[in-house]
């Protein structure tokens, strides 16, 4: 009895149908090649609508100001502080390309940074926050020089404050203050902490100033930084028994009461042609000994009481410029620079 023979075909499967076009809501879609620019445009669509864009921040409506965090692998808007996609991470991360086989900290291999003394280790999460371990993988270097920068550009910013926004100066005159604090910081690290940097602040801005030829006084500076004078009097004497800062402060115009002449007559409103009059008679006073152990500011605010109650000049007088105007102006008080204006007078009625 033959037994009925089966098809070989009935065990294969049956060959593939061939598809119908993709339709959409009954319409057509385009092929690549009819329409290269199609994907394009669908793209940039998405691109500014929030429901499609991962990288839009719907706070502020826009994706300028999205950048991305490496440390944590996310997503944040710079401008709200937003957070916009979490926990991102990217093929090239992993990949590496075996042609240009270095260590990097992104690839596989030892780390670009020696360890030492001023390395912190810490663990690389992929949560909110790090773990500091002594066995991980990843180093950030936070040593010394680093905390130095930060200390320095915070007492910097706070330099360029003062000098351009408070005295209306230009920049050029914060040169030497930074350098004076450098090399103050460097000298003396271990005494810096929050209060003792408006003290050293204070008495570098001080010192570099009037060795540009500006003169301003410690009260001015004891104002603004809400320090005492005899704080400031300490840095000023470390600045000038120190080398390297004394030969930066080491100018013609340190010491001298002309550097403090300008400031008072700006203060004042005096014309110009009343600041040469006042320099006029500050060389003069200057020559005698009898000023030798006066400061410099107490000798231009004498000289500048001297001016004013002897000029006939109307555009001096119309200002009506009395003690109280000029103990304002100088932060020096009536009786200490009307004892120098005895001397002062001594020495004119001699010439």
């Amino acid at each position: 009895m033959s037994q009925p023979t089966t098809s070989t075909s009935s065990s294969l499967p049956p060959p593939p149908r061939k598809q119908s076009p993709t339709r959409a809501s009954g319409v057509r879609l385009p092929k690549p090649l009819e329409n290269a620019n199609y994907q394009t445009k669908i793209n940039l669509m998405f691109a500014n609508h929030i429901m499609f864009n991962p990288m839009y921040c719907k706070t502020c409506s826009t994706n300028e100001h999205i950048l991305e965090d490496r440390s944590e692998g996310n997503f944040v808007c710079t401008k709200c502080g937003c957070v916009i996609s979490r926990l991102i991470d990217f093929e090239n991360n992993d990949w590496r390309d075996f042609d240009e086989d270095k260590p990097s900290n992104s690839r596989v291999g030892n780390s670009t940074l020696e360890e030492n003394e001023d390395v912190l280790i810490i663990n690389e999460s992929r949560v909110l926050g790090t773990r500091i371990k002594p066995d991980s993988s990843k180093l950030i270097k936070l040593g010394k020089m680093n905390i130095e920068n930060e200390f320095l550009s915070e007492i910097f910013k706070q330099v360029t404050s003062i000098v351009v926004d408070q005295f209306k100066l230009e920049s050029r005159y914060t040169f030497k203050i930074k350098e004076l604090l450098k090399e103050i910081y460097s000298e003396n690290r271990r005494t810096f902490n929050n209060k003792t940097r408006n003290q050293c602040l204070a008495a570098c801005l001080f010192c570099g100033l009037k060795s540009e030829g500006i003169g301003k006084t410690l009260k001015e500076f004891c104002v603004i930084l809400h320090v005492s004078k005899e704080e400031i009097s300490k840095w000023v004497s470390i600045i000038q028994k120190n080398p390297k800062t004394k030969e930066l402060i080491k100018t013609k115009d340190y010491n001298s009461p002309q550097a403090f002449v300008e400031d008072f007559c700006k203060k004042l409103h005096l014309p110009p042609s009343a600041i040469s009059k006042i320099k006029d008679l500050v060389d003069k006073a200057i020559q005698s000994d009898l000023l030798s152990g006066k400061s410099p500011s107490t000798v231009a605010a004498a000289c500048l009481f001297y001016f004013i109650s002897t000029s006939t000049d109307q555009k001096v007088t119309s200002l009506q410029i009395g003690e109280q105007e000029i103990e304002g102006a100088t932060s020096i008080t009536s009786n200490t620079f009307k004892n120098a204006l005895d001397s002062i007078i001594t020495v004119f009625k001699k010439q």
